[in-house]
């Protein structure tokens, strides 16, 4: 596959819109095969921080920035390690709608 690269004039602002609706649909296409399960499948489900990721599709440190801000529920501990409950995601999702971006 050829890779062209396209140079245009365009504002901070515009340049910064055009990134915030990419990520943000992002997020809802990667949400919907999420959204479509049922939370009574599974509700006690652990999901690793790695599942979490994938399913908000956002690197690690992202997702450590959300939980800290609280923009993500609140996780269970084990020791070192650190799972989210299927439910929490699943309501997370379907509240927020996809609507994670600042």
């Amino acid at each position: 596959m050829e890779q062209k690269l396209l140079f245009t004039n365009i504002s901070d602002e515009e340049f910064k819109r055009i990134i915030q609706e990419s990520v943000s649909e992002s997020i809802k296409n990667s949400l919907l095969s999420l959204r479509k399960e049922e939370v009574n499948d599974e509700p006690d489900k652990l999901y690793s921080r790695e599942e979490v990721a994938a399913i908000y599709n956002v690197s690690f440190v992202t997702l450590r920035d959300w939980e800290k801000n609280k923009i993500i529920p609140k996780p269970i501990r084990m020791g070192s390690r650190v799972y989210w409950r299927k439910a929490d995601i699943i309501n997370d999702i379907n509240t927020k709608g996809g609507s994670y971006a600042k």
